[in-house]
């Protein structure tokens, strides 16, 4: 992996024994280094193996929590994101003891350095922010990828092997993931759509509309929450995995593995009793031959079908997630990274150019065709978006306007019309800036633009391999980093984790760093120090407040749980005791006294139990809690009105109509006021 071409050999199938010198591990014998090393590259692949099959959903929204229950629920169900961190930092810690600390100055260690300064920006983010549980969350968030990134630097460079190890891992974490695209289109869907009515059937309740409407869609997503985050991941993986199917022998027979072992799980539910033996005694050879007797010199032929196999299941899988964007960014991306390869050997930048202006425009029209008779009204959403994040910065320059936030401001500043509220501006670079401040902007685009490109134009001049495989990466992750200014990929920890470590798998390298004494400058005492302590600092939000904030979600849970039945019928929710909703209060709220949304979830609950006086209590928390949250004012408002507290409504109905002009709470304030003017307009 390293020369960027694994050739097809006996040798490939097997990663050369490491040399202790290599593995780098301190104060243990060489077989143990060995050992140690390959737990740890075996440990940590299997981790990257899983990013974007249990790490799919998306951090930073903390409304509604969510946790598995039991053992079956954690093997089958995606893991809350604010475990994402734990683990990370988990494999950091034992990356800095078991390792040594790299002796040279490279891409990777630059990456590295350059996650922790994000991470450490976002500190900025909590400065202003008027609800503490956003902030948390993103700190944990980036501060778990900074350190996820710097476990595998560390571990890589002295380690070689783990190189290997990760490349396999992803080329099977995106093979889990086609197939999953596969069945949830075929049978996914129709299998939660029954589960449902049967719910609806039993208990008599039913699901909300927009719920119900998510369901009845047929737009994939496999492990992830939506299916634009799906498709970006995909967008980054494909041409990577295609490559090492063509150049990894061993990645070839893990291909065709895992395709017989799919087709046999997708043909078995289907097949005749007495075809049951064949199927399986088929299905045992073709595992042995392809591990045992696999025919070499018909290698070419294999790694071709499986590489067309794998086109045709991405294009199947990224036609049926809907994701227009993804199409549009792989589209710029080829037009971007094809003229590069072709003309990097003749060096001959104006046809480059040329090809690249001739490719994009290109793309568009075949763009606008696939398209054609789509809404657009979301493309029109999304650059309002745009228009109000880059107003935000404008205002808040310095440290923007804290986490959370752009969800508050968006309602009061967006030119188009409807209830529409995000938390993000679905553009990573305008989500750091407006949130966060300039020094947001400056590392997000220096982390995921300035600093890959210059190291990929760089290596367009080594030897055909590693170009052939350098450029093979780079597409997918131009590709996906576009996508990223179009949706909130920097939020689905398991997506942004795999595109920085694919980053560190070829050696890149910059004429730029050599020239620099960057070694000794790295190596004195002061610069240790602040590295070490910046390292602790990581530790401390990864580790530490993230299990602070895990307790707190558990809790959250419980309350969540019997409040928000969703299936629950209205003489359910009647048979819930008011004292164990209350306690169940206090516990989450004595975990995260910070946040607005336990109380929440219990005022909706005591208002739809008719219990204005709670609810009006429970809101009141709430309110003070966030805000600058219009909907928590609305509803303490509805209770007041229910209480006969016109005047106090008014007051809080005028601060939500403030908050969010485009919403109903306007309507129902005219309404209120027009009744008292009536009132007191009438005769005695």
């Amino acid at each position: 992996m390293q020369s960027g071409k694994v050739k097809r050999s006996k040798k490939a199938e097997a990663p050369p024994a490491s040399s202790s010198e290599a593995v780098g591990l301190a104060g243990v014998e060489s077989d143990a280094e060995s050992m140690i090393a390959r737990i740890y590259s075996v440990l940590f692949s299997l981790f990257i193996f899983l990013m974007p099959l249990k790490f799919g959903s998306i951090t930073g929204v903390p409304e509604i929590p969510f946790l598995p229950y039991d053992l079956i629920s954690w093997i089958i169900f995606t893991y809350p994101p604010i475990l994402f961190p734990i683990a990370a930092s988990i494999f950091a810690i034992s990356a800095f003891f078991l390792f040594k600390r790299p002796q040279k100055f490279s891409f990777n260690v630059l990456l590295s350095i350059l996650c922790s300064i994000m991470a450490l920006i976002s500190i900025l983010g909590a400065f202003r922010a008027s609800v503490k549980d956003f902030p948390i969350l993103q700190i944990c968030h980036f501060s778990g990828i900074a350190l996820c990134v710097a476990a595998f630097v560390r571990s890589s460079e002295s380690c070689p092997k783990m190189k290997i190890y990760a490349a396999r891992a992803i080329l099977l974490s995106t093979l889990f993931l086609l197939a999953s695209g596969v069945q949830q289109y075929f049978w996914g869907f129709r299998e939660s759509l029954d589960y449902v009515y049967g719910q609806e059937l039993k208990t008599g309740a039913a699901l909300p509309s927009g719920v119900m409407g998510r369901l009845q869609q047929t737009r994939i997503f496999a492990t992830f929450s939506l299916c634009n985050s799906f498709a970006a991941h995909l967008i980054l993986t494909i041409p990577f995995c295609i490559y090492l199917v063509f150049t990894d022998l061993v990645s070839l027979k893990l291909a065709i593995i895992f395709i017989i072992s799919a087709l046999v799980y997708f043909i078995f539910p289907d097949c005749p009793q007495f075809l049951f033996i064949l199927i399986s005694m088929a299905y045992s050879a073709s595992v042995v031959l392809t591990i045992a007797r696999f025919p070499l010199k018909f290698a070419d032929k294999f790694s071709f079908a499986a590489a067309i196999l794998l086109a045709g299941l991405f294009l199947f899988n990224l036609h049926l997630s809907g994701s227009r964007a993804a199409v549009l960014s792989f589209g710029a991306a080829t037009a971007l990274i094809v003229p590069a390869l072709v003309f990097a050997k003749f060096a001959n930048l104006r046809k480059a150019i040329v090809l690249c202006v001739v490719l994009v425009f290109c793309v568009i029209p075949i763009y606008v065709m696939t398209n054609a008779g789509r809404d657009l009204g979301s493309m029109k959403v999304r650059l309002d978006y745009y228009s109000v994040a880059s107003r935000i910065f404008a205002e808040n320059p310095l440290i923007g306007t804290g986490w959370g936030d752009f969800f508050h401001e968006y309602p009061k500043l967006k030119q188009f019309p409807g209830t529409e509220a995000p938390h993000t501006p679905h553009n990573f670079v305008l989500s750091f800036a407006s949130q966060c401040g300039i020094a947001g902007l400056l590392a997000t685009l220096a982390l995921f633009f300035a600093l890959p490109i210059s190291a990929y134009l760089a290596s367009l001049r080594s030897e055909p391999a590693k170009r052939y495989f350098d450029s093979a990466l780079m597409l997918g992750f131009i590709a996906w980093a576009l996508h990223s200014l179009l949706d909130i990929n920097i939020q689905i920890s398991g997506s942004v984790a795999t595109a920085l470590v694919m980053l560190c798998i070829p050696n890149f390298e910059m004429p730029a760093l050599k020239k620099l004494d960057v070694i000794g400058i790295l190596s004195r005492p002061a610069v240790k120090f602040i590295f070490f302590q910046t390292g602790l600092l990581l530790v401390f939000f990864a580790l530490g407040l993230s299990i602070y904030r895990l307790r707190g979600e558990y809790a959250f849970l419980a309350l969540h749980d019997i409040c928000e039945a969703r299936f629950a019928s209205e003489d359910d929710v009647k048979k819930v005791p008011i004292s164990l909703v209350e306690s169940k209060l206090k516990a989450a709220v004595s975990q995260m006294p910070y946040s607005p949304f336990p109380w929440a979830v219990a005022g909706a609950f005591f208002q739809r139990r008719g219990l204005w006086e709670l609810s009006e209590s429970c809101y009141a928390n709430a309110a003070e809690l966030s805000p600058e949250r219009a909907s928590y004012f609305y509803r303490l408002a509805l209770n007041q009105i229910r209480q006969g507290k016109k005047t106090q409504a008014i007051e809080n109905l005028e601060k939500a109509a403030e908050m969010f002009p485009n919403a109903e709470y306007g309507d129902l304030l005219d309404k209120i006021k027009h009744d008292n003017m009536k009132k007191e307009a009438a005769p005695l």
